[in-house]
């Protein structure tokens, strides 16, 4: 099978993330809440503010949250064990999204959410899902 060239997956994945030059990684979003994105996006799932499709275990907004601007969708490519190129895509998060999620993690929103984030549950939070 041959294999895409560079030059071409360059160009794709330049046009699948043009408009989100302007959001922020959930990396960059946790490091300033001081909590990693994986802690990010369990507490986010928990509150029923993200889920991960079973099938492409893509991190996807709830209905709810979907299409009111919070997060748009960055693409990455690689190739997996069998050469075969795939795409990976994952949230990235506009100002919008950025500034809902800190109301929504320091309890200043106003949303029926399940959960606030409070001081000291972040360490709590890392052992319930490492574990």
């Amino acid at each position: 099978m041959m294999q895409p060239t560079q030059e071409y997956i360059r160009r794709l994945q330049k046009k699948r993330n043009a408009g989100t030059e302007d959001c922020v990684l959930s990396s960059d979003l946790g490091r300033e809440l001081g909590i990693t994105a994986l802690d990010l996006h369990h507490y986010l799932i928990d509150v029923g503010f993200l889920y991960r499709e079973y099938s492409t275990r893509e991190l996807k907004l709830c209905k709810r949250y979907a299409g009111m601007g919070y997060a748009k969708t960055r693409s990455l490519f690689r190739y997996n064990a069998k050469g075969d190129l795939i795409e990976k895509r994952f949230p990235v998060w506009t100002a919008k999204g950025q500034a809902y999620i800190k109301k929504l993690i320091t309890g200043k929103t106003k949303s029926n959410l399940k959960g606030r984030l409070k001081e000291g549950d972040v360490k709590q939070m890392r052992n319930k899902w490492r574990n």
